[in-house]
């Protein structure tokens, strides 16, 4: 019975043993300091996009589709005189829809036929962006306009910016450090994203997914210029470009 007894106490303090290394797994072994760096710049555009759908409606879908292609040659020349390339429209996305229409007579059809084409284009010189959007605003069978507008050097101005964000957040590292006697390492894990995109390893939270999309839309929302336009039809004067990072850093 004591050998039972002793056997039994020894299995008991395994499991304790092993329960409080499997808490303590996710932290890492040693002393660790994380901060967050922050860079941005406010840069004017040289860059816009427009998208919008031509949209016809008749009860013949042959004929809508005519007038579709018609408005699609009235625009295109309208482009390539504001200096849009042919090679940079692009056109897709066709589709068409039967609707019920409300009929005045009894020989009136029932139906008529929606026809739609999704048209996509850069706009590279800005200064034909007022009279673009004013030509288009204007007319009837378009639809669902929207613009945007950003930087050809997006790229290498985020590169850039990521640098300094790093610099800041080892500046971060370093002053909080400092305030308890220590001095951060070598930076032991690097985001863009929150910290909790590192994973459990470190203990940061347990849903990346959430903090990615909220990354995401972040960051669209700095690049993409509201779906209405000014009433001026103006080009932003300035655009926010913004990076950041967080980093885990050993304390030595």
């Amino acid at each position: 019975m004591r050998l039972l007894n002793h056997l039994t106490n020894a299995l008991i303090l395994a499991c304790c043993c092993l329960s409080s290394w499997a808490l303590a797994a996710p932290l890492p072994p040693y002393p660790f300091v994380t901060t967050s760096g922050k860079a941005e710049v406010w840069l004017a555009p040289d860059l816009g996009e427009l998208q919008f759908d031509i949209v016809a409606q008749n009860s013949d879908a042959a004929a809508g589709l005519a007038m579709v292609n018609t408005v699609s040659d009235q625009l295109t020349a309208l482009f390539l005189a504001h200096g849009v390339a042919a090679s940079d429209i692009e056109a897709y996305d066709f589709g068409k829809k039967t609707v019920p229409i409300h009929q005045k007579d009894d020989g009136d059809p029932p139906f008529a036929s929606i026809i739609t084409r999704h048209v996509r284009l850069p706009v590279r010189d800005l200064a034909q962006w007022p009279a673009l959007m004013a030509a288009l605003l204007g007319h009837d069978n378009i639809e669902s306009l929207r613009g945007a507008f950003d930087r050809s050097d997006r790229s290498k101005i985020e590169g850039q910016l990521a640098v300094q964000a790093a610099r800041n957040a080892r500046q971060s590292a370093t002053d909080l450090a400092l305030a308890f006697g220590r001095k951060p390492g070598p930076a032991m894990a690097v985001s863009k994203g929150s910290l909790e995109r590192l994973g459990a390893p470190f203990g940061f939270g347990s849903d990346p997914s959430a903090s990615a999309n909220g990354a995401v839309r972040a960051s669209a929302s700095a690049a993409t210029a509201p779906d209405a336009p000014a009433p001026s039809y103006a080009v932003p004067h300035a655009l926010l470009l913004t990076q950041s990072v967080n980093a885990v850093f050993k304390l030595q």
